[in-house]
């Protein structure tokens, strides 16, 4: 269901399995502790990149995990569209 993880501040990794077609605008929202967003290989619609979640093309970041701290350093080393980006 939608926003299954909202608020959940003690999750620090989560790993999307590869039957998940959709993943809800801030499912991952106040999620503070979170630092890694994985996706297993088989996933048709996402992907991961250092614990970042993509779009399967990698075109643009879908979730960029609220725990993590080096963001612009990331967005410096690489050429992405950060379409929904949200520090809440």
């Amino acid at each position: 269901g939608y926003y299954v993880f909202y608020a959940c501040s003690s999750l620090e990794s989560i790993t999307i399995p590869e039957e998940v077609t959709s993943i809800s605008y801030n499912e991952f929202g106040g999620c503070s502790s979170l630092k890694s967003i994985n996706v297993h290989n088989g996933n048709k619609n996402y992907m991961s990149e250092n614990g970042i979640l993509f779009n399967k093309k990698r075109t643009e970041i879908i979730k960029y995990p609220e725990g993590k701290t080096d963001f612009i350093e990331y967005i410096k080393r690489k050429e992405v569209k950060a379409a929904i980006y949200s520090k809440s």
